[in-house]
């Protein structure tokens, strides 16, 4: 199987551990990168300076609990970009609320036990090698 580029936006450190610790354990077939806050995450999105050579994102993981832009506003600068939009996002959120207007393939809410945690991931996996590398965007 191909690995996927996952890009995961977390600022806390603890939950970048235990989900890079997760993705290791299950032996999942992708690649992980991180990126700590907004200004990072868009920098790495649009192959600005400093992140010339990264590869394009297949899924985005994102935190909807970022300062000093939360999730919600990476994730507008996202849709509005068209050499972004069509990147699948799973948002991470901590409340319960709608997310049909969020423009996002899928959302997970925290906490969550680590069965679950292995379960969306392997799930994006299938996803993104199905559908992400299959039918890419065209630009």
């Amino acid at each position: 199987m191909e690995p996927i580029e996952i890009l995961l936006i977390e600022d806390n450190p603890g939950d970048v551990s235990l989900t890079l610790e997760t993705i290791r354990q299950a032996k999942l077939s992708n690649n992980i990168h991180v990126a700590i806050n907004a200004a990072q995450a868009l920098a790495f999105l649009r192959h600005e300076e400093g992140y010339t050579n990264v590869p394009s994102p297949d899924v985005v993981l994102l935190d909807s609990n970022l300062l000093p832009m939360d999730g919600y506003g990476i994730l507008a600068e996202i849709k509005r970009d068209e050499r972004l939009k069509h990147i699948p996002v799973v948002l991470v959120k901590n409340e319960e609320l709608s997310t049909e207007l969020l423009q996002v393939h899928s959302c997970i809410t925290k906490p969550i036990d680590l069965k679950q945690f292995v379960n969306m991931i392997k799930s994006i996996e299938v996803f993104g090698l199905s559908i992400v590398k299959i039918f890419p965007a065209t630009a």
